[in-house]
C-alpha cells in the first residue's frame, strides 16, 4: 500500500508540475486512522479504541510554492484544521468553524482537542493526552509512544486539567 500510494503521489506531483500548478497549489496529506500492529494486544485494526496508533495520523502541509523550511507543530492539531486551512488557501472566508488555519500561525500552545469513540473519550494537550475508557483516566506523555506509562495516579491535578479542557473545548464548539 504504501509503494502504491507513493506512485500514486508521484504521478499527480510530476501532473501538476507539468501543468505548471504546482506553484499555485497548497498539498495537505493526512490519513483517517492510524493500524495497530500488535499493539495493546490488537493487530491490523482501527476504530475500537482510542490508542495512539490508531489516532495519531500525520497531518503534512505544503502551502503552494512550498516552504522556505520544514516547520513542525507540537501543539495537537486535527482534521478540524483542515477545513479553515483549505479555505484560507484559498483565498475564502472560513466563518464560523471550530479548527483553525494551520498555515497563519502555529495553534496556541495550550490548546487541547477531544476525541471521542463508544463510550471513551480523550484529551490531547501539549505535552500529555489523557484517555478515559469506562470512567477510568490513564494519562500518558506524547513521547511515551508506546503508552506504557500511566501516570494518572501520580498527576491527578494534570488529569483534572485535561478534563477541564476537554468540557471548554465542547461547550465552546
Amino acid at each position: 500500500e504504501i509503494r502504491a500510494f507513493d506512485r500514486e503521489l508521484g504521478r499527480l506531483l510530476d501532473e501538476l508540475r507539468a501543468r505548471g500548478l504546482l506553484a499555485t497549489t497548497t498539498l495537505a496529506f493526512t490519513a483517517d486512522h492510524g493500524e495497530s500492529l500488535g499493539e495493546n494486544g490488537w493487530w491490523f485494526t482501527h476504530g475500537q479504541t482510542l490508542q495512539r496508533e490508531l489516532v495519531h495520523v500525520p497531518l503534512l502541509l505544503r502551502p503552494p510554492g512550498g516552504a522556505a523550511s520544514a516547520r513542525h507543530v507540537s501543539a495537537p492539531v486535527s482534521h478540524l484544521d483542515l477545513l479553515p486551512t483549505a479555505l484560507a488557501a484559498l483565498g475564502l472566508p472560513a466563518g464560523e468553524l471550530r479548527g483553525l488555519d494551520l498555515l497563519a500561525a502555529p495553534p496556541p500552545a495550550g490548546r487541547v482537542l477531544p476525541q471521542f469513540l463508544r463510550g471513551s473519550w480523550s484529551a490531547v494537550g501539549a505535552t500529555h493526552r489523557l484517555l478515559m475508557t469506562n470512567g477510568t483516566p490513564a494519562l500518558f506523555e506524547l513521547d511515551d509512544l508506546r503508552e506504557e506509562r500511566d501516570l494518572a495516579a501520580a498527576r491527578p491535578e494534570l488529569v483534572q486539567a485535561l478534563v477541564r479542557a476537554q468540557r471548554d473545548f465542547l461547550r465552546s464548539h
